[in-house]
């Protein structure tokens, strides 16, 4: 009587086990499948798009470069306000009388 417990008691658990096997086969070939589909779709884009995607990323270096020079320009013409008005608060403060006179920030 023993002997068929066991037997029993291994065949209920390899029965238990037998979908799990199976559904981790299956997934593990579901993963390879849609690698593989993701893959060949990568391919395919890469092939197709890859001349429009250069054109793009040179169309958006040329405006950051645009967008740099308008840049460049706009501090330069704020610097040398800065310097003018600098110049001109100094000449300011040397002509005011000794007793208002004031010292102002090195531009």
């Amino acid at each position: 009587m023993t002997r068929v417990f066991n037997v029993n008691k291994y065949l209920t658990l390899g029965l238990s086990l037998l979908p799990v096997v199976v559904i981790f086969i299956g997934m593990i070939g579901w993963i390879f499948t849609l690698r593989a589909d993701l893959d060949t779709v990568i391919n395919a884009w890469e092939r197709d798009n890859i001349e429009e995607v250069v054109a793009d990323t040179w169309d958006r270096i040329a405006e950051i470069e645009r967008i740099q020079a308008i840049q460049q320009n706009e501090m330069q013409t704020i610097m040398s306000e800065h310097e003018y008005m600098g110049e001109l608060l100094g000449d300011l403060g040397e002509r005011l009388p000794p007793g208002e006179r004031r010292e102002y920030g090195n531009y």
